[in-house]
């Protein structure tokens, strides 16, 4: 798929603090976390608190024209889960969603770097078509075909005071109270 070059965890720094979600210093700090542990960009911008996953999926589907899909709303046929080795799906977290001819799509854990897809494009011989989706989704949906993997602990070195909690209700919460702010109350 041509414009995945353009898919960078610098694009998106640059596209969050245009839309006023975060700071600079928030996004310096932000990036010095990702770069000292290796965790994911989009995972640390979500375990410090910095952002929701719920707004970070919103502005990449909108700043990069991607569609969004949640995983309980698609099953993925089996044969396609197996197009990729277990290991690599967990550390990208990359759901392969399904295949039409020679084009796969993956849903994203909200964001993943274009390098990401083309390696994907490149072991598989297909062009990647990415859909946008939500982290913990992507997690629920991978051990769910997986459950014998192994549970890793985030890598990051969230500073506590920074930290949310990752269970159902606390997104919802944090989702309500977003929309609360949205409307003004």
């Amino acid at each position: 798929m041509k414009g995945l070059e353009r898919i960078t965890n610098l694009r998106l720094a640059e596209v969050l603090t245009q839309n006023g979600l975060l700071t600079r210093e928030e996004m310096g700090e932000a990036i010095s976390l990702h770069e000292s542990s290796g965790e994911r960009f989009v995972s640390v911008l979500v375990q410090t608190g910095y952002v929701t996953e719920w707004d970070l999926a919103k502005v990449v589907a909108e700043s990069f024209q991607l569609p969004f899909l949640l995983g309980e709303r698609y099953e993925t046929p089996k044969e396609i889960i197996d197009l990729l080795e277990e290991d690599y799906l967990f550390r990208h977290l990359v759901v392969p969603v399904d295949q039409f001819g020679k084009i796969l799509t993956v849903r994203m854990p909200v964001f993943v770097p274009g390098e990401v897809l083309e390696e994907i494009q490149e072991k598989k011989g297909m062009d990647v078509f990415p859909v946008v989706g939500l982290i913990s989704e992507n997690q629920k949906t991978l051990f769910s075909l997986f459950p014998d993997h192994p549970k890793e602990e985030p890598r990051a070195p969230v500073p506590p005071e920074n930290k949310i909690g990752g269970d159902w209700e606390s997104i919802f919460d944090i989702g309500d109270q977003a929309v609360k702010k949205e409307l003004g109350g």
